[in-house]
């Protein structure tokens, strides 16, 4: 659509004679089959501004045309004129219209993102019991026995599955969002906790990294709630 504008801008005055107004009919028609097929294309895009806007030029330019075909270039002036204003408005639609679809996007990503750090959070919760029952029936029986080093495996393979769903939400987040930072610092900890069952280690540094895991999301979770801010590191307009 722009492009149909830029042309319009340079048609001028119309230009007298027979065999010239042939040729700004036939402009007419080319840059009129132009919009239509534009706004065609638009169609199945999530820009109703943009296309509400062009087609009114295309209805205008339809005018036009039909002026063009009975000779009269006088009354093909106005609905010109009329067709450059909805191509101009047009463009600022488009314009507005791919803004909203930015901030749509982004919201769905924040609520996606949320949803995620949710269930995120539930899991490190259960971890964090089950590692608190590990620690207390370890200290109460003073030996690790079969069945708490099957449930320690489970609670490491959980906790350690649990920093790689971490990772895989951190690689969607662009790098200059502060969201990243704060998965990062999760992941780190839950690293840590990892590496800590994996070595027996159920006592209270580990459940405090632990527990530091669920504090982090929930201030995530929180800037969620905020609505000056969003997940996505953007101010919410």
């Amino acid at each position: 659509s722009r492009g149909l504008g830029d042309v319009y801008k340079r048609q001028g005055p119309h230009p007298p004679g027979d065999t010239q107004r042939q040729a700004l009919k036939q402009q007419q028609t080319h840059l009129q089959e132009q919009a239509h097929a534009a706004l065609e294309k638009l169609k199945s895009l999530p820009v109703p501004l943009a296309r509400r806007a062009l087609r009114r030029a295309n209805e205008a330019m339809k005018r036009a045309t039909e002026s063009l075909k009975n000779s009269s270039l006088k009354d093909a002036d106005s609905p010109q004129r009329e067709a450059v204003e909805a191509l101009q408005q047009t463009h600022r639609a488009l314009d507005l219209d791919q803004q909203q679809t930015r901030q749509q996007l982004a919201s769905r990503q924040a609520d996606q993102l949320a949803r995620s750090l949710l269930s995120l959070k539930d899991k490190q919760s259960d971890v964090l019991t089950q590692t608190r029952k590990l620690d207390d029936q370890y200290r109460s029986r003073k030996r690790w026995s079969r069945p708490l080093l099957k449930s320690l495996r489970e609670a490491t393979s959980t906790e350690d599955n649990l920093q790689t769903e971490t990772l895989a939400l951190l690689e969607k987040i662009e790098e200059d969002n502060p969201v990243a930072d704060a998965l990062s610092s999760i992941a780190k900890s839950l690293a840590q906790a990892t590496r800590r069952l994996k070595e027996r280690a159920t006592g209270s540094q580990t459940q405090q990294t632990q527990q530091r895991v669920i504090t982090q999301i929930d201030s995530l979770l929180q800037q969620a709630r905020n609505p000056a801010r969003s997940l996505t590191g953007n101010p919410s307009k």
